[in-house]
C-alpha cells in the first residue's frame, strides 16, 4: 500500500474514533510550552493525545499559533522571506538562489544518475525566531512545494528532489520561492 494511500486510511480511523473521558486532560499552556521552549510530552500525555480526538484539534489550533507568533515575529523584524523570479547563479552542475535571510541550492548530479539534491539554507536571524519542533516549507509561487523540513543546528534542510518531469530551475524563473514556517 503506497504511503499516501496508509496514512489516508490512519486519519479516516483517527477522525471516527470516538472521544473517551481521561482522567488527566492536557492543558492548552502545556501544549503550548511542549511545542515551543518547554519540556516534550511524557509518554502519558503521549498516549492520551493518542486517544483523544479533541485534544489532537487542540493540538493543531496550538500549533496554527505559534506558526502565526513566528510568522508574526519574522515580519516585524523584516526577514525576507521570498525570492523573487530570477536567474540563478550558475556554477556547472550548481544553482544558487540567495536571499538576505535564506539561500537555496540545486546541485543536479543527473548525468551521474543521482536526483538533484534542494538544499536550504537559513540565516541565524531566521532561525533565531524558531522553536525546536518548527518545520520550513520552502514553496513558489505556483504552488509546488520544494523541501519541507526541520532545520538541523545549523539551519539547514537538505532533500532529494524525484520529480524528474518537474525542473527546478526553470520554475524560479517563472515563479519567486517562498519559506513559510509549519
Amino acid at each position: 500500500m503506497a504511503h499516501a494511500e496508509l496514512a489516508k486510511v490512519f486519519a479516516e480511523v483517527l477522525d471516527r474514533q470516538k472521544n473517551i473521558s481521561l482522567p488527566e486532560d492536557i492543558s492548552t499552556a502545556r501544549l503550548y510550552a511542549a511545542f515551543t521552549d518547554g519540556p516534550a510530552l511524557v509518554e502519558e500525555e503521549r498516549q492520551v493525545l493518542l486517544k483523544s480526538p479533541t485534544l489532537r484539534y487542540q493540538c493543531v489550533d496550538v500549533m496554527k499559533q505559534i506558526n502565526q507568533e513566528i510568522k508574526d515575529h519574522l515580519e516585524q523584524s523584516q526577514i525576507q522571506l521570498d525570492i523573487t523570479p530570477l536567474a540563478a547563479a550558475h556554477e556547472s552542475d550548481e544553482y544558487h538562489f540567495s536571499a538576505r535571510d535564506f539561500d537555496v541550492y540545486l546541485y543536479d548530479k543527473s548525468d551521474s544518475d543521482m536526483p538533484l539534491i534542494v538544499f536550504l539554507q537559513l540565516s541565524p536571524k531566521m532561525t533565531s525566531f524558531f522553536y525546536q519542533a518548527t518545520r520550513v516549507r520552502l514553496y513558489d509561487s505556483g504552488g509546488l512545494d520544494w523541501i519541507i523540513g526541520k532545520p538541523d543546528k545549523n539551519g539547514q534542510i537538505i532533500g532529494e528532489w524525484l520529480d524528474s518531469e518537474t525542473n527546478l530551475v526553470e520554475r524560479s524563473k517563472m515563479y519567486s520561492l517562498h519559506i513559510e514556517p509549519i
